[in-house]
């Protein structure tokens, strides 16, 4: 069965890159249906992976963040092609925009995240913190960029005047019916979180630690958590995917306008990556005839033993989240982890017999 054949490249590949967890949920285009999948331990030989444990999904945090961008804009909170130094209110020696953090366009260097909004500050005012030889918003200046997307962060608190976390929960994680946190002690089920294994298995981050990990509530504090804190399981995170493939609504829910799931998935150029070659988006990425579909738009994680990749099928509408713990970090040809590659590609080719 197509369902079998699905649990076998699971546990095949989970073996071959030597996975201590798999994590993968399925929403079908064509009828909405969801299937969740788990493999392995949540913790080592004592508990097991099941579709409710839950982990930080790393960079597809960014892609939150992308949709709360959007979502502002939507509603008058901010613009995303301002000079930043109107929200800052400090002068920047370059002139980026919120799109130019979002599409890792803004020429500065990825520096380390500070905690709070005056020291982020002193970063942006000083001019060593910019690569003086690109132009900010071009394709020469592509440079995937964890800094930058906290700054896109920060920025869009002091535009909205609402903790990103506060903005989130009401206009996305609320809406979808997710167990969603930036921060993984802020979820309801913190029970469920899983202990974050790196590829050596050593050990990432303890649930007790990740209890410890709370919204505190300022504007420009852990920007961090912003861009790889996002905290559930990977059904949670297939409902804000599902959201996209179906122009911005989940369950007869509109989250998000037409007009900005376009601008999610709007091409701004071609960007070439740990071998791979796609059309670098507002966050997103689109790869062209991936895993037999037309086209899929993307992103993948990596951070605390995590490596993640979720995807949608605009044409289809389907979605599919795969995240892993403990696994070797391997990537294909196309940039992508090659566990998550491979687990995807077995779905999207059976989904329809699911």
């Amino acid at each position: 069965t197509a369902y079998g054949d699905i649990c076998e490249q699971i546990s095949d590949s989970a073996e071959e890159y030597n996975a201590i967890g798999v994590q993968v949920a399925v929403i079908r285009g064509s009828d909405g249906k969801a299937f969740d999948f788990a493999y392995g331990w949540a913790d080592y030989g004592s508990r097991e992976m099941t579709a409710d444990s839950k982990m930080r999904s790393a960079s597809l945090s960014k892609v939150a963040t992308a949709i709360c961008a959007v979502k502002m804009e939507e509603q008058g909170l901010a613009d995303l092609s301002k000079n930043i130094k109107k929200y800052w209110k400090i002068d920047i020696p370059v002139k980026i925009s919120v799109k130019a953090l979002l599409t890792h366009t803004s020429t500065l260097y990825n520096l380390s995240s500070k905690n709070s909004v005056e020291e982020t500050m002193e970063q942006l005012s000083s001019s060593y913190s910019f690569n003086k030889e690109k132009k900010p918003g071009k394709s020469t200046a592509f440079e995937y960029n964890n800094y930058a997307s906290s700054v896109a962060a920060t920025t869009l608190e002091l535009a909205s005047g609402i903790p990103l976390e506060e903005y989130a929960s009401e206009n996305l994680f609320s809406p979808l019916g997710g167990d969603l946190s930036y921060f993984p002690g802020n979820i309801r089920d913190t029970d469920n979180l899983i202990t974050h294994y790196d590829y050596d298995h050593s050990v990432e981050l303890l649930p007790e630690t990740a209890k410890k990990m709370v919204f505190t509530g300022n504007i420009g504090d852990h920007p961090g958590n912003y861009i790889g804190g996002l905290t559930g399981s990977a059904s949670d995170i297939a409902k804000m995917f599902s959201m996209l493939a179906n122009d911005g609504v989940y369950e007869n829910t509109r989250i998000l306008s037409e007009e900005s799931v376009k601008a999610l998935e709007r091409k701004y150029f071609t960007a070439k990556e740990n071998g791979g070659k796609f059309r670098q988006c507002l966050t997103l990425r689109y790869y062209n005839n991936l895993y037999g579909t037309d086209g899929l738009y993307y992103h993948t994680g990596n951070a605390y033993g995590i490596v993640s990749l979720a995807s949608y099928d605009p044409v289809t509408k389907n979605t599919v989240v795969v995240m892993t713990s403990g696994a070797k970090q391997s990537r294909d040809k196309r940039g992508i982890y090659k566990i998550c590659s491979e687990i995807t590609k077995e779905i999207y080719k059976n989904i329809d017999k699911l």
